[in-house]
């Protein structure tokens, strides 16, 4: 489905560091300048991961900060700043086995994201608090 013409600008800006063998971090900054077309499209947003990794063991920490984020064009409809904290832990038991432990939203941060699902609505949806999975 054709939404007309658009232009966006921006930049992004990445830097990988290994502190040792076994941890590494990433981090990322994402710049966007959508003109009008703000509706759900965040002007700023920083990614920043930790990873460990030792044989059968692995584990992650992830950020994510997202600001100038609206839910309507023209900048109209401002939806609030947030920064999410998720978690992984696994462990390889064997060739074919692997347990993990993932947490999200670890800081039970409530915020909104939005959502255009064409056919099924458009707006603003707040998304799931703190969260666990084990398998």
């Amino acid at each position: 489905m054709n939404t007309g013409k658009f232009t966006f600008t921006g930049a992004e800006l990445g830097i990988n560091a290994r502190f040792s063998t076994k941890l590494t971090s990433n981090l990322f900054f994402t710049y966007l300048d959508p003109r009008e077309k703000t509706k759900g499209r965040p002007g700023h947003k920083w990614d920043l991961s930790l990873r460990f990794e030792d044989k059968a063991l692995f584990a992650s920490l992830q950020a994510q900060y997202i600001t100038n984020y609206f839910g309507a064009d023209h900048s109209q409809n401002p939806l609030p700043s947030y920064l999410l904290l998720n978690a992984r832990a696994a462990v390889e038991l064997s060739r074919f086995i692997n347990i993990f432990l993932d947490i999200n939203n670890i800081l039970g941060t409530d915020y909104l994201i939005y959502l255009d699902l064409p056919g099924l609505g458009s707006g603003s949806y707040p998304m799931p608090e703190r969260n666990i999975s084990l398998g």
